[in-house]
């Protein structure tokens, strides 16, 4: 029946080349998989984690039976300006979708902007399966401040402008200031042949970065990428009781907050862009006064119990019961 009914639909459709026609085959044929699997399983609930896929199984859920939660990560905005016929697409893909999970603020702009009833939206961060660590961090005068940067490697996590500014650090500091840069990619190999330094080394990846993060002082991740959300990197530092010093986008603000009072500091971008002497300044108050690193872990470890994976799954739970009652 499939074969007979996509044959019928090939021999109507119109196509401009060789490659429209392979893209009509392949959607067609992922349409009929994605249904197979959804009728296999007996699949209930699609929990989707794209403007992509949101819209994909938007299109699917119109002739099959189950209900669709989006999640949001920045990717709504990220793309805004990236898809064709994205307003009216998205619109689409909403008028199908139940509830949406958002991470940050932030996302609530696009969930107004399109009308999406509020009470089909639940704030939910995310969990991470790491235990928090139950010592808070010393920094001791005169010793090296160790840095750690976990993050993608591409430009806009601010890679470059942490080394600018540990470059000045350690003018004032000789020697008393190294940077662990831990990533891959093309943009991170480009920079270590430009930057051979004492100050700075380059990690590569790892599947596991709790070994450099527990032995550094202070994690920090000076991004201006556009869909900044909830950076894995930062919740990661709060969880093993490091200060943060990030850029205020995204939910970080909200993230390494506790009590009303910040794991560390934050900076405002200007005009897109990082300071880098503010960054060098932030870096250079843990030499100024040494036992600010005891005070903001302490308060690192507090504001990383909001990422517990049992929150998480939890709320999550919840949510999809909810979904069916």
């Amino acid at each position: 029946t499939f074969l007979k009914k996509l044959t019928n639909e090939f021999e109507k459709a119109q196509f401009t080349s060789l490659a429209s026609k392979l893209n009509f085959l392949h959607d067609k044929i992922c349409i009929w998989q994605s249904k197979l699997i959804l009728w296999h399983y007996k699949i209930d609930i699609v929990n989707s984690h794209s403007w992509d896929s949101d819209f994909y199984f938007s299109k699917l859920k119109i002739k099959s039976s189950f209900k669709l939660i989006s999640t949001f990560h920045g990717h709504y905005e990220f793309l805004r300006n990236r898809r064709t016929n994205f307003e009216i697409d998205t619109r689409f893909s909403l008028s199908q979708i139940d509830n949406i999970v958002y991470t940050t603020d932030s996302h609530l702009s696009i969930i107004n902007h399109f009308n999406f009833p509020l009470i089909n939206a639940t704030k939910i961060f995310y969990g991470i399966d790491v235990n928090i660590c139950q010592k808070f961090t010393k920094y001791f005068a005169g010793h090296t401040l160790k840095i750690v940067m976990v993050a993608r490697g591409i430009k806009e996590k601010g890679w470059e402008e942490a080394i600018f500014a540990v470059k000045l650090i350690y003018e004032k500091y000789p020697g008393r200031v190294l940077l662990n840069i831990v990533g891959e990619g093309n943009y991170l190999d480009r920079l270590k042949s430009e930057y051979n330094h004492e100050a700075i080394v380059f990690h590569g990846f790892h599947h596991d970065v709790s070994s450099f993060i527990i032995q550094c002082d202070i994690g920090i991740l000076p991004s201006f990428y556009e869909a900044e959300s909830l950076p894995n990197s930062i919740i990661e530092y709060l969880s093993y009781g490091k200060p943060v010093i990030s850029t205020n986008i995204g939910a970080i603000k909200e993230m390494i907050q506790y009590d009303g009072q910040i794991a560390g500091y934050l900076l405002e971008l200007i005009n897109g862009k990082v300071d880098i002497n503010l960054l060098a300044n932030c870096i250079e108050s843990y030499f100024l006064d040494s036992s600010l690193v005891e005070i903001h872990s302490k308060l690192a470890l507090k504001a990383a119990e909001k990422f517990a994976m049992k929150n998480c799954s939890s709320e999550y739970i919840n949510l999809f019961n909810r979904s069916f009652s």
